[in-house]
Formats: C-alpha cells, sequence, structure tokens
C-alpha cells in the first residue's frame, strides 16, 4: 500500500514537472511570431513607441496578486504597460498563446520578443522595460 502510495506521489510531481516544461516550451515558441492588431488602444501605442508590455492576469491567481501592483506601478510609470485579465480578454490572450497566468509578453516591433511565465522581480520588470 505504501509502494503504491510512493508511486502515486512521484507521478503526480512528474506530471507536474512536465506540464511545466510543456508551459515554458510553448510561450517560447512565440518568440518572433508577428503580433496581429490587438486592442486598438495599444497597436496605437506600439506604433508611436515601438514597444508594449503586456501582462495576462486572473483574479483568482496567487502569484498574480504579488505581481499585479509591480504591473500598476511600471504602468503609472510607462505609456505602454497594458494588463489583461484573461477571463475577460480571452480572444487576445489566446491570439498570444498565453496558457498560464501570470503571463508577461513584450511585443518590439509588431513582434513577440519575450514571453515570461510566473511572477517577475523589479529588475526583471525594468529590464523588460528598457
Amino acid at each position: 500500500m505504501n509502494m503504491i502510495i510512493g508511486i502515486a506521489v512521484v507521478a503526480f510531481f512528474a506530471a507536474l514537472l512536465f506540464y511545466q516544461w510543456r508551459m515554458t516550451r510553448n510561450a517560447q515558441r512565440q518568440v518572433g511570431q508577428a503580433v496581429a492588431p490587438m486592442d486598438p488602444v495599444v497597436d496605437a501605442r506600439l506604433l508611436e513607441r515601438g514597444k508594449v508590455l503586456l501582462y495576462f492576469f486572473s483574479p483568482s491567481c496567487g502569484p498574480c496578486r504579488l505581481m499585479t501592483p509591480r504591473i500598476d506601478a511600471a504602468a503609472r510609470q510607462h505609456d505602454n504597460v497594458f494588463k489583461f485579465d484573461v477571463s475577460q480578454s480571452t480572444a487576445l490572450a489566446r491570439q498570444l498563446g498565453v496558457m498560464a497566468t501570470p503571463t508577461t509578453v513584450l511585443v518590439t516591433a509588431g513582434k513577440i520578443e519575450t514571453v515570461k511565465l510566473g511572477s517577475l522581480s523589479d529588475d526583471a520588470l525594468a529590464s523588460m522595460l528598457r
């Protein structure tokens, strides 16, 4: 019986690691892809600045609750930072291949430059905005 429980625990963690690896791999496949027209405000800012940072979150996501205040602070300092609730912006999230939250996407010159999964440090966020 203990052996069965042990095997089940190992299988669970193996599945969890595989899922995380797959999400990261899918996110990295998006890099370099051209972005179709999105939101009118985002598109205008992309044309004006050449670079936008898109943050996808879910209100029920624990790491998102830690990351969202950092994004809000960045949005007050930079006019090219946008945040999207995936439950309300499903089409845009699907278009950009967002499969987990939080996801931060940097779009430069109409192409996806960087995709980051999970909560980012202040330094990582600042480097994306440079």
